[in-house]
């Protein structure tokens, strides 16, 4: 594709998975009440699934054939009646085909390219509470996306894993599908520049942003 390397780049994978536990054995959310016995602040464990149209087209086409490609994870939420924090993790894995770019057209090499795409993101934002029923909501926040590529050549020194800052924004809402359980479905915009580009098809193509658009479902447990 291809990213730019960072030599001896620990691997995290470890805290994705621990943080996935985390919010999947929290189970009944825990929440501080007010004066009223209303939930005055609640921690909710979530699942994600989100479908990503990368903002690296070209790269990922040449790569996978199409540059619309699935992440799944979960985190968790802190909510108020009035703002949110969400921690999530995300984790995309696929294989395709290494390619190069000649005259304006992509050859595919046939030689088997592995990228893993694995995002930790922080969202802040604020919760409109129309109803109780439906709850939009809009923040913004940061993460750290790790990138990881390998491929079926004997040389390791082809291979990359790097690891950047980006950007995101994001806005939605929650529909209330029982009493402790709800839906979220949002749009999510990352920016995440200077991961790509440093050699292969993304090079070529002048592309070096990660990030993307993203239309996401969440399944929350909690008020």
């Amino acid at each position: 594709m291809k990213a730019r390397r960072r030599p001896g780049a620990r691997r995290r994978w470890p805290l994705v998975a621990g943080l996935l536990a985390l919010a999947l054995a929290a189970g009944r959310p825990a929440a501080a009440q007010d004066d009223a016995g209303e939930a005055a602040v609640a921690f909710r464990p979530f699942l994600l699934v989100s479908a990503q149209a990368y903002a690296a087209r070209d790269t990922f086409e040449a790569a996978f054939g199409q540059s619309l490609q699935a992440l799944v994870g979960g985190g968790l939420s802190i909510v108020s009646r009035r703002f949110f924090v969400d921690l999530s993790a995300s984790r995309f894995r696929k294989t395709g085909e290494r390619a190069f770019r000649s005259g304006g057209e992509t050859f595919r090499l046939g030689i088997p390219l592995t990228v893993a795409i694995t995002p930790l993101e922080l969202a802040f934002g604020y919760r409109f509470r129309p109803s109780r029923r439906i709850v939009p909501f809009a923040g913004a926040g940061l993460g750290s996306y790790r990138y990881e590529e390998t491929s079926g050549e004997s040389d390791p020194e082809g291979n990359v894993d790097a690891r950047h800052i980006g950007y995101l924004a994001v806005g939605g809402a929650e529909f209330l599908a029982a009493r402790w359980l709800r839906v979220a479905l949002d749009a999510h915009y990352t920016r995440v520049p200077g991961i790509l580009g440093a050699g292969g098809i993304s090079q070529q193509a002048g592309e070096d942003d990660l990030g993307g658009t993203a239309v996401r479902l969440r399944v929350i447990v909690g008020p």
